[in-house]
C-alpha cells in the first residue's frame, strides 16, 4: 500500500487568515502615521475603536467633511444593530460624531 506524504503547511495562508481575523476583531491598529487617530486617546477615539472595528477597520476622520459624519454614524449604527452587535447609546453616538467632525477634512485641525 502506497503512503501519501503529508502536505506542507502553508504558513502564509494562515498568516493572512490571522491578520483578517485580527482586523475584524479590532486587534490590528491600521492607523497611519500623522493620522489624527494616533495623536491621543480621547473618548471619541475609544468609541471609534470599540464600535467601528467590529465590522471593519476604523475609518480616518479626514475621509469625510464635517457634518457628513452624523448620517454615516447613524447608518453604520443601524447596520450594527441589524447584525446583532451592541447598540450605542445616544450619548455615545453624539460623542463619536463630535470626535469625527472635529477631526474631519477641512475642519482646521
Amino acid at each position: 500500500m502506497a503512503r501519501i506524504a503529508p502536505r506542507a503547511v502553508n504558513w502564509r495562508r494562515y498568516g493572512v487568515i490571522l491578520l483578517l481575523l485580527a482586523m475584524n476583531q479590532g486587534i490590528a491598529d491600521n492607523s497611519e502615521p500623522g493620522d489624527p487617530l494616533t495623536d491621543q486617546e480621547p473618548q471619541g477615539r475609544a468609541l471609534l475603536k470599540k464600535f467601528c472595528s467590529q465590522c471593519h477597520g476604523p475609518p480616518s476622520p479626514s475621509s469625510h467633511a464635517p457634518g457628513e459624519w452624523k448620517n454615516i454614524v447613524l447608518r453604520m449604527h443601524n447596520h450594527r444593530t441589524m447584525k446583532g452587535y451592541e447598540a450605542m447609546s445616544p450619548l455615545q453616538i453624539e460623542q463619536l460624531t463630535a470626535y469625527l467632525d472635529e477631526n474631519a477634512k477641512g475642519s482646521g485641525s
